[in-house]
């Protein structure tokens, strides 16, 4: 609300000799030309007159005074104090309404961060409670008269400063104009910090009509190099009219006026000589032929308004005057608005029409007939440069155009209009829940004392649904608005239903009430139990009606728990305690298991009794332990992270636990293979082991022959055989039958006999030597020694002259010709003759060159092992 304030000292009363003055004014506002006029009565002292117009940021004009008994300015009295008024109304004008202004990142004139001056300095909003309400009226303040979308958390970045405000409460969004005169608390009172900042996107299109007496009539004005301009009247007519009007998003116009009759316009006049009559008609005022832009030869006095027909909406089929199937009309006939899109959002736009702030989408009142109008409408908040516009009531919407559309009348879209808005908090299906209502800004439950299914199921349709039955909900928290709720078949809002006053009631939340809604026939729902487990109901025709008798079968069981959204089946039985008589829909019904519909499954269809405890019950398998998968949760998988897929049973992360394979990890190694995947053998001699360390059952018995390890897994290495690998076989060629011993190749090396070659040919000869013979015995022993250094030196030289003959000689022995290089050479080195020779401590194990230099009494031997020397003399 602006306020202009003029302080007229006494004085001035005194000195111009009047008692009882008239007051008449003209203010012309800076920007948008608002001219304003008034005729009051005031007595001397300060005036102060309050003008309600959300807009002023500055103003000026002539203020004239006459004596309240005269008809006619007395020229000679008064204007000889004018100069001095006039002067000090130009410049004290005090106060005027709250100035607000959008900046941050990537803000610009129709979206940012709201700043509001206030006492001297600009700060921010906090974003408590903020909604798209609070940001139409910003929007509104701003000259964008087509609402606005808030953003929370500093959308547009942090601000600085003062937080002016918070808390801010626009419940009247659509009628308010100003933020001051919504709720909130005091200036600068609040609990935020500017990560709260709030801000505004405005829907924004690039024509207005200004300076009307309401939205739909005004003087024109485009926008166009980043600013608002006014078009010329020469030449325009109807035609021109209905362009801007349906851009706008009416349905047509009603008048046009000429010569600035909304007064005149400033800044430049953009477009002249208009004309939309060639042929067709555009969609853009700026599709219409015109001089080009900002070429005219006029001047403000000619600028063009416009007066628009608003749409009409009506509501038919309904249950009441807020409801029913949404027809709109064009060119004098009523058509329907197609179901694509429209959500909650485009149904309040309609209902805010008829006076209801909320509503909700309900496709359930019939098919209309004639024409389709509307396809994709979107009445959510947001910017748009260039849009099909549809005016509903206040809100603009956009749409694909005037009967645009791939629509049957099986999709006409009807609306649910209410005082409060009503939601389900659903936990398992989108069709079960929590029913919880919007009072005083606020959510909060309702009792289910007296609730019952004439409650359930007018809360299921006014959601969208054909039917509903009470339903025990997990309970909720915070308010309990309602109690003792007692529903007629013929209201149409919860709030019309007797029921207790506004948050009266004697409940815990345990009692909270739920419904569980039908979308259609065959549609089951459970009662008198849980969302898995109960009495089985099925909603046929416009009722809901139980299953009587029937095959108490898994596959029934599997078909009504699918339907009631659990995919594991469950227990189907009779239930004896229930013995209240109901009527019955379905008798005797029949399934093969995998059916998606019960009218797909066998049964007899009608309308019986069915008598006491011959309901069908059914309890549903909710879920399947971790370690559990498939149907009924009957199967295991065995994985290393606990957690498998609860149809196929694969593993989600790790594998499969040791001594289990397969995709689902659910078959246990096989007799004789253990560990990882199950890809280790062992092998016992009793067959058998633990199939996770592979340990024999029979540890008696322990490994087959040619197999040792505690888990009978390691064949016996290369030279050695038998029971735990503790016998060995001397094969001229290394490598034996790791169980009988027998060579792989050829024969045994010399000195060696037998199958397995692990039988000395070597005769130790022992004897008594006589002390008589032990001088013979040190002869002996001397001479031994004398001939020990010309031994060396000849068995080296032996050495290397057999290797190289031996190795020729396996070259050509067909028995060796199979046989790795490495391992003859190895076979060669494996005669006796090498086996035991030393030279000076170092074993010599594979000799690369021997040389030997006359007349020296060094010997060199290189070996793989480094280079070892002995020396002779």
């Amino acid at each position: 609300m602006a306020e202009l304030v003029w302080r007229l000292p006494y004085s001035l009363y005194r000195d111009m000799g009047m008692q009882c003055w008239r007051l008449e004014f003209s203010v012309a506002q800076i920007g948008d030309m608002m001219m304003w006029q008034s005729n009051k009565e005031v007595d001397p002292g300060e005036l102060s007159i309050s003008v309600s117009y959300n807009t002023f940021t500055h103003a000026r004009g002539l203020l004239y005074l006459k004596e309240c008994d005269r008809n006619v300015y007395d020229n000679t009295r008064i204007l000889r104090r004018m100069k001095g008024l006039l002067f000090l109304f130009d410049v004290i004008v005090v106060s005027t309404a709250t100035s607000v202004r959008l900046r941050g990142v990537n803000s610009s004139p129709y979206r940012g961060r709201v700043e509001v001056y206030h006492n001297g300095s600009w700060g921010t909003i906090c974003d408590d409670s903020w909604t798209d309400d609070d940001a139409a009226v910003i929007c509104r303040m701003l000259n964008f008269r087509k609402g606005g979308k808030a953003y929370r958390n500093a959308y547009f970045g942090a601000g600085s400063g003062h937080i002016w405000l918070d808390d801010v409460n626009c419940t009247q969004g659509h009628t308010v104009n100003d933020i001051s005169d919504c709720q909130h608390p005091s200036w600068g009172t609040n609990n935020c910090g500017h990560y709260e900042d709030a801000g505004v996107t405005c829907t924004f299109i690039n024509i207005r009509l200004v300076n009307g007496s309401n939205d739909d009539n005004g003087r024109v004005e485009v926008y166009h190099n980043d600013s608002w301009g006014t078009i010329c009247d020469d030449g325009w007519t109807s035609a021109d009219s209905k362009v801007v009007c349906r851009q706008l998003g009416y349905r047509d116009q009603l008048f046009y006026n000429v010569t600035a009759a909304y007064g005149q316009g400033t800044g430049p006049i953009l477009m002249d000589d208009v004309n939309c009559s060639l042929g067709y008609i555009p969609d853009r005022i700026w599709n219409c032929s015109f001089n080009g832009w900002g070429v005219n030869n006029c001047r403000h006095g000619e600028d063009i308004g416009v007066a628009c027909a608003k749409n009409s909406v009506r509501l038919v089929n309904g249950h009441s005057t807020y409801t029913g199937r949404v027809e709109i009309l064009q060119n004098g006939r009523w058509g329907t608005i197609c179901d694509d899109a429209f959500g909650d959002e485009e149904a309040q736009a309609v209902c805010r029409i008829f006076g209801k702030k909320y509503g909700t989408a309900n496709a359930y009142f019939g098919a209309g007939t004639g024409a389709i109008y509307v396809d994709e409408l979107d009445c959510s908040p947001s910017y748009s440069s260039d849009i099909d516009a549809l005016l509903l009531g206040s809100t603009l919407c956009s749409f694909n155009g005037w009967g645009i559309n791939d629509c049957s009348h099986s999709e006409d879209v009807g609306v649910w209009c209410l005082s409060q808005e009503i939601r389900l908090v659903t936990e398992h299906l989108s069709r079960q829940g929590r029913v919880e209502i919007n009072y005083a800004e606020t959510w909060g439950t309702i009792c289910a004392d007296d609730w019952d299914i004439v409650a359930s199921t007018l809360v299921c349709r006014i959601l969208g649904y054909r039917g509903g039955i009470p339903f025990r909900p997990v309970p909720g928290s915070g308010r309990i608005w309602l109690d003792n709720v007692r529903c007629l078949t013929s209201n149409t809002d919860i709030a019309e239903c007797r029921r207790n006053n506004w948050g009266n009631h004697n409940c815990d939340h345990y009692k909270d009430a739920g419904v569980w809604c039908a979308r259609k026939s065959y549609d089951v729902v459970l009662a008198d139990g849980s969302d898995h487990s109960g009495r089985v109901n099925i909603y046929y025709g416009d009722s809901f009606r139980t299953l009587c008798y029937g095959y108490l079968d898994t596959r029934n069981a599997d078909v009504l728990c699918r339907l009631v959204g659990y995919r594991y089946g469950g227990k189907i039985f009779k239930n004896p305690n229930y013995v209240e008589t109901t009527r019955s829909s379905l008798r005797n019904l029949r399934c093969e298991g995998t059916e998606a519909s019960l009218s797909l499954c066998n049964g007899t269809w009608g309308s019986y009794n069915c008598p006491e405890g011959n309901d069908i019950w059914i309890d549903c398998i909710t879920s399947c332990d971790e370690r559990q998968f498939g149907h009924l949760c009957n199967e295991q998988c065995h994985c290393k992270v606990p957690g498998c897929d609860i149809d196929s049973g694969r593993c989600r992360r790790g594998g499969c636990l040791l001594g289990w394979h397969g995709l689902s990890c659910s078959q246990e190694c096989e007799n004789g293979t253990f560990g990882q995947a199950c890809i280790q053998s062992c092998h016992c001699k009793t067959p058998g082991c633990d199939h996770v360390t592979g340990n024999c059952n029979d540890q008696d018995e322990g490994c087959e022959d040619g197999w040792t390890g505690s888990s009978c897994d390691k064949e016996c290495g290369l030279g050695s055989f038998g029971t735990n690998c503790i016998e060995n076989c001397h094969c001229l060629v290394p490598g034996c039958d790791h169980s009988t011993g027998v060579c792989n190749t050829c024969d045994c090396q010399s000195g060696w006999t037998g199958h397995s070659c692990n039988i000395s040919t070597l005769v130790e000869q022992q004897g008594n030597i006589s002390d008589e013979s032990s001088i013979g015995t040190i002869s002996i022993a001397v001479v031994f020694s004398a001939l020990l250094v010309a031994s060396v030196t000849f068995n080296i030289w032996l050495y290397v002259t057999n290797k190289r003959i031996k190795a020729s000689n396996m070259d050509k022995d067909q028995c060796y010709q199979n046989v790795p290089r490495q391992q003859l050479e190895s076979t060669v080195m494996s005669q006796p003759e090498y086996e035991d020779l030393q030279v000076m401590g170092a074993t010599i194990t594979a000799y690369e060159n021997v040389s030997f230099e006359s007349g020296y009494d060094t010997m060199e031997i290189q070996t793989s092992r480094g280079r070892d020397k002995a020396a002779h003399k």
